[in-house]
């Protein structure tokens, strides 16, 4: 029988803080439910998923190339960008254990969290790596043509250093 992975949300937008929405197998869910709820965040919802994507903090573009990678009934996607960032957080994950004692890992996403069994952590690890050169070439050319675009636009207001996001320069 295929697990299922569910989104645990624990944002009543009304708390101290905030926590991000955990992407969890089924056998994690109750440990990662006690283990928030203990710190003073109490689970808001819980849905079922198929997909979820992971990238870090900046912009996302409708053109930019994501990495598909299939977690029993799950489908993870990496964007080219962050690929790299995302197989080094993977690689140096520690342990964790949750009030049941299940163990578990946790990888961070700009606005989730991936948890993950030692097993789905291996997994993910071997279908990743054979990626990573293909990843950061497409990465390369997607930050020279997010560069490109606001090279050839002459906006008062911002400059663009190779392979940096532009920065604000002040108020036109």
């Amino acid at each position: 029988m295929t697990r299922g992975w569910h989104a645990l949300d624990f944002n009543d937008f009304r708390a101290e803080g905030s926590v991000k929405l955990h992407i969890t197998p089924d056998e994690l869910v109750d440990g990662i439910v006690a283990d928030l709820k203990k710190r003073g965040f109490p689970l808001v919802r819980r849905n079922l998923i198929i997909e979820c994507g992971f990238d870090g903090p900046g912009c996302v573009h409708k053109d930019d190339v994501w990495y598909d990678f299939v977690l029993d009934s799950l489908v993870v996607k990496f964007s080219a960008r962050s690929f790299e960032e995302m197989l080094l957080q993977l690689r140096g994950l520690e342990r964790r254990t949750a009030p049941g004692g299940q163990r578990y890992f946790k990888m961070h996403g700009f606005l989730n969290c991936l948890v993950l069994t030692s097993d789905d952590r291996k997994y993910l690890l071997n279908q990743m790596q054979p990626k990573l050169q293909e990843a950061l070439v497409q990465a390369e050319f997607e930050a020279q043509r997010f560069n490109e675009t606001f090279v050839n636009n002459p906006h008062p207001n911002l400059y663009v250093e190779p392979r940096h996001v532009p920065r604000r320069r002040g108020i036109a």
